[in-house]
């Protein structure tokens, strides 16, 4: 009994021992889960802070927006096709991904001299009108040119020659080109340049060779600049010389007087995805019937680009029918054109400018930032680029340009937070020697003029202030003074070798309302200014009442002008409305003015009438007759001699000039 007790008594103890022991695992492995789980959960955490940190500084930094960097420097000459093609399409992958980059770039420096310029007001030679230029010695073409003895007006497909004598008018010939569509004219004694596009059938890439729908959903568009060169010196019987064709849309040219060179800017945008269309082409007569692609040598590739399309700059020897035409290329380069006596100059718009960007390369539109221009300088004697610039604010035209002893003078309106304008003059290597900024705040430039040494600048808002600069001191320009009045002028146009100037534009009066001051406009205003005091005087104002419109607020061609006879006339329309602004009437004619400087005051300008195609009035009931007298309207004015001749898509007249009677009216339909 004694070892039974026993026995048990081991067993139990045996058993108690194991149980202790499983006891005492189970605790240290729970002890040792429980240290596991700490440091797993300790780890996660120290994770998700980590985590929290890291987005909430990239969400801090990308929340940093900083005004764009910008790629200075000259334009890549390109070697190979390839390359152009490569360009392309990066760009494009960067488009894709939100890299929005700028269009401006960088400061290059030139060590040429400064050239003497001649002054930028143009003025005829004979007693007979000539096109508006902005710059004396390159001519501009025009819908319309003249010499002494003939008339040569664009057509729907080519252009007629008509023949004057002494207010008599007569068809000598006619050119008449199939699927062309022309776009303006030169005349340099027995030559004539016809500058048009040419027709062609678009589509869309999607659609290619699905030829039905071609057809059905394809367009016509003029794509290819076509210049035309005929020998006239048989007025009866024009003779095409040479043929250029070129892809793109015709935008300006310039005839150099001094040598008789034809200088040429086309814009050529191409479809992306159609490598076939990234290169231009060019078929010159001169050289055969083949259209050839342009020289790889001849493409310059510019990295600071909003969009990629081409700038093709060209120059024809009209004195050589024979000569190969230079050409150069500049992909990323197109904006506003304005071109002097040596160089060309492209003033391009970069709306990105507004934005920011951050580390992402995402954008957004910043109230503080105001629109900039890039400006690049190309020399006529080779068509190279020489320098490039950037200044805040943008150009309304052209005529905010202008170069004189080698320094380009460019008015701006800065639009940020609040407007305002700048005149910067810049060196020959485009950077900044002086400026005068923030002229007008809360207006905006209506039109500038610059001649040699002084600058002509005018705002508005509600009232039009007319400022004066001195530009005598390049690297210190200033406001000599101001006029303030009612109205506004869109065109200035210096009187050369006097002081004066012709403001052509609108007559306003503000009304007072109760939601805030309106600008009512209350006719076409013309004035006469004397700017030879350090303010200009208004000596006089005529104002021709009604709702009016003229092409010479944003086409200075459009101007016919003799400073010999003092003759000033451009076209216009005038809308009458009621006391409840329901149309009534409308006229449209030539207004003509005269002036003459050795006058008093009052007498120094005057209007002497308009002339117009129509019977009469077209009434509030007669749209059809406004739509079948439109070919009557008067689109230019020119004078040869002792007569007015006008111009329109219908008929030319011819008045005498003293009398301003009808002498005779030729209908170019018949």
């Amino acid at each position: 009994m004694k070892e039974k007790d026993f026995i048990k008594k081991a067993v139990d103890e045996a058993f108690e021992k194991k149980e202790q022991i499983r006891m005492k695992a189970v605790a240290a492995g729970r002890q040792q889960k429980v240290k596991r789980s700490f440091f797993m959960k300790k780890g996660l955490a120290i994770t998700i802070i980590i985590a929290v940190i890291a987005v909430a500084g990239l969400t801090a930094m990308s929340a940093i927006y900083t005004p764009q960097k910008y790629d200075y420097g000259q334009p890549m000459k390109a070697s190979a096709y390839s390359e152009v093609i490569d360009a392309i399409e990066e760009y494009y992958k960067k488009q894709n991904s939100f890299q929005f980059r700028d269009i401006l770039g960088g400061v290059v420096t030139s060590d040429k001299a400064a050239p003497e310029m001649v002054n930028e007001s143009a003025a005829p030679s004979s007693d007979y009108s000539q096109t508006n230029v902005q710059t004396n010695g390159m001519d501009e073409g025009d819908i319309v040119k003249n010499d002494d003895r003939y008339i040569y007006k664009i057509t729907t497909q080519g252009c007629f020659i008509i023949e004057t004598n002494n207010g008599a008018l007569e068809t000598k010939s006619s050119i008449v080109v199939e699927n062309y569509v022309p776009q303006e004219l030169y005349v340099q004694g027995d030559t004539l340049i016809m500058i048009g596009g040419i027709y062609e059938q678009r589509g869309f890439a999607y659609m290619s060779g699905i030829e039905p729908m071609m057809d059905c959903i394809g367009y016509l568009t003029y794509n290819k600049t076509d210049i035309r060169v005929y020998d006239i010196s048989d007025r009866t019987a024009p003779s095409l010389e040479r043929q250029i064709t070129i892809d793109g849309g015709y935008y300006s040219s310039r005839i150099k007087e001094e040598g008789n060179k034809l200088y040429y800017m086309v814009n050529y945008s191409f479809s992306y995805g159609d490598e076939e269309s990234y290169i231009p082409r060019i078929t010159d007569t001169a050289k055969g019937e083949t259209s050839t692609k342009i020289p790889v040598e001849n493409i310059y590739i510019y990295g600071d680009v909003s969009y990629y399309s081409y700038l093709i700059v060209g120059e024809v020897a009209l004195d050589e029918p024979e000569a190969d035409s230079a050409m150069l290329a500049y992909l990323g380069l197109g904006g506003e054109i304005y071109v002097s006596t040596d160089n060309i100059y492209v003033a391009t718009y970069d709306s990105y400018s507004r934005y920011d960007t951050n580390i992402f390369g995402w954008v957004k539109n910043s109230v503080d930032n105001a629109p900039s221009t890039r400006l690049v300088k190309i020399a006529l004697s080779d068509l190279k680029h020489k320098a490039t610039s950037r200044i805040n604010g943008t150009v309304k035209d052209r005529y905010s340009l202008d170069e004189y002893n080698g320094y380009l003078r460019v008015a701006v309106t800065v639009s940020a937070r609040t407007t305002f304008s700048n005149l910067y003059v810049l060196r020959p290597d485009l950077t900044v020697i002086g400026k005068v900024e923030k002229v007008a705040e809360g207006e905006r430039i209506y039109s500038v003029r610059f001649n040699a040494n002084k600058c002509v600048m005018v705002t508005f808002k509600n009232m039009d202030p007319y400022f004066i600069f001195d530009l005598t001191d390049p690297a210190k320009p200033f406001i000599t003074g101001e006029l303030k009045e009612d109205g506004v002028s869109h065109y200035i146009h210096y009187i050369e070798g006097t002081d004066y100037t012709v403001g052509i534009g609108m007559m306003s009066r503000v009304q007072h309302t109760p939601y805030g001051d309106r600008v009512e406009w209350t006719g076409l205003k013309v004035s006469l200014y004397d700017n030879s005091g350090s303010e200009a005087v208004n000596v006089k104002n005529i104002e021709i009442p009604g709702s009016c419109h003229a092409e010479i607020f944003y086409n200075p061609k459009a101007l016919l002008y003799n400073k010999e006879r003092g003759l000033i006339a451009f076209s216009y329309e005038n809308w009458q409305y009621d006391d409840y602004y329901y149309y009534s009437s409308m006229t449209q004619g030539l207004a003509v003015f005269g002036f003459d400087l050795t006058q008093e005051d009052e007498n120094k300008l005057a209007y002497k009438g308009t002339l117009t195609n129509l019977e009469e009035e077209v009434g509030t009931n007669d749209w059809y007759g406004y739509y079948a007298d439109y070919l009557t309207f008067i689109n230019r004015g020119i004078q040869i001699g002792d007569y007015i001749y006008t111009v329109s898509d219908k008929y030319i007249a011819s008045y005498d000039i003293a009398s301003l009677e009808l002498v005779q009216r030729l209908d170019l339909t018949e």
